[in-house]
């Protein structure tokens, strides 16, 4: 029985040393951080979206009579291009010839310059939401034509970061 008590006194002995040598024990506290994120949209409006020029003479030249807005609706500053396009049975030239037409266009009371085939420059860093107001476009009828039907052409305007 001896042997017991000294057996029992020597492992409490230890165990007291133990917590001693290791002092006091707390509970953790924990913090969090909340994360989120946004996808990036690079987008853009225009408006109106038609323009309907009439009925021109071959070798004329007219201006649209309302304007064009374009609109950044993505969440990122986005820079703004233009670029033409052939029509039908016209195309796309830096000066009117046969079945040759020359579309331009202008911002504000800027120069007009003409429109090619490849995305030129038409507005830099546009905060998301804001818009640019007041393009407009003038167009140069072919000199002659093999084609006296209706046609139709797009102006592309692109948005990129």
């Amino acid at each position: 029985m001896k042997k017991i008590i000294f057996t029992l006194l020597l492992v409490s002995a230890v165990l007291l040393i133990m917590l001693v040598m290791m002092g006091p024990v707390f509970a953790g506290t924990s913090s969090g951080v909340s994360v989120t994120v946004t996808a990036k949209n690079i987008s853009i409006s225009v408006s109106p979206t038609t323009y309907n020029y009439g009925v021109l003479a071959l070798g004329t030249t007219t201006e649209t009579a309302s304007s064009f807005t374009a609109t950044n609706d993505g969440n990122v500053t986005e820079n703004f291009l233009i670029r033409g396009a052939d029509t039908a049975n016209w195309a796309l030239a830096a000066t009117p010839g046969t079945d040759q037409y020359e579309h331009d266009w202008k911002r504000g009371s800027g120069s007009y310059a003409a429109l090619t085939t490849s995305n030129a420059a038409a507005g830099g860093s546009v905060l998301a939401g804001a818009n640019l107001p007041n393009y407009k476009f003038q167009i140069h009828m072919p000199t002659s034509s093999a084609s006296y039907a209706q046609q139709a052409t797009t102006v592309t305007f692109v948005a990129t970061e």
